[in-house]
């Protein structure tokens, strides 16, 4: 296994890693006409809407998605790495703490890991019954048009409710902290990937960078991806 001799050198590989995703990223684009980070961005305002179903914020989220794709939009992407980086830590740090406290390697007071606990609980409860009501709207279209038809029809059959609150409640202790992780690693990479594009863009309102054009996008990751090479190889060079 290769050993760093300094942190210099692991900064360097580091860049030089993104460089060849950066690059492979557009390669792949290009073959198959399909971002790597559509589908995940699709996913995070949907992600939201489970958590936050009344909260009018979200609408602001998809209409800008709409109007601007995110990858032309800086402020969007730090709100969400904001929003799932939070999400993450409270989802995550409550099993952390809960084991380091067990183990008695680190003594968390029990109060808080209890409110802490509680607070989860209600999260999950909460969004299995907006899953379980988005389940009854796709099983049933044309008679769950209103909030109070998906409540009448969740009355109306309480067995297959209580499974799917039950399913949905159950997974939500995994699933959450797993789909947060992975939408907050899609929406790190977008910001690692494009924030020299923004930077430009904000520098020059009047002469953008068209980054959803193909051969706009095409040109600016080769460049940005040979710049990672280069400057990796080289901060390993002068480390080494």
């Amino acid at each position: 296994m290769y050993e760093f001799k300094t942190p210099l050198e692991f900064i360097g590989l580091a860049i030089s890693i993104l460089g060849v995703f950066a690059g492979c990223h557009i390669l792949v684009e290009r073959v198959f006409n399909y971002s790597l980070f559509k589908a995940a961005l699709v996913l995070i305002p949907a992600f939201l809407r489970l958590m936050f179903p009344s909260d009018e914020n979200i609408l602001w989220f998809e209409n800008r998605i709409n109007k601007r794709t995110i990858f032309e939009s800086w402020d969007l992407s730090l709100i969400f790495l904001f929003l799932l980086l939070l999400t993450f830590a409270l989802s995550i740090g409550f099993w952390l703490f809960l084991i380091l406290r067990l183990l008695s390697i680190f003594y968390f007071p029990v109060l808080l890991l209890v409110l802490w606990g509680v607070i989860i609980l209600l999260n999950n409860i909460y969004s299995a019954c907006n899953q379980a009501a988005l389940r009854f709207k796709i099983l049933y279209p044309n008679k769950t048009t209103t909030k109070t038809d998906i409540l009448t029809a969740m009355q109306q059959e309480p067995g297959l409710t209580f499974k799917l609150l039950s399913m949905y409640f159950w997974s939500n202790w995994i699933r959450t902290p797993l789909v947060t992780f992975i939408l907050l690693l899609t929406i790190f990479l977008v910001v690692l990937l494009y924030w020299p594009c923004w930077i430009i863009n904000l520098i020059r309102p009047n002469n953008k960078l068209r980054i959803n054009e193909k051969k706009t996008k095409t040109n600016y990751f080769s460049i940005y991806s040979a710049v990672l090479i280069v400057t990796g190889i080289i901060i390993n060079f002068i480390a080494s």
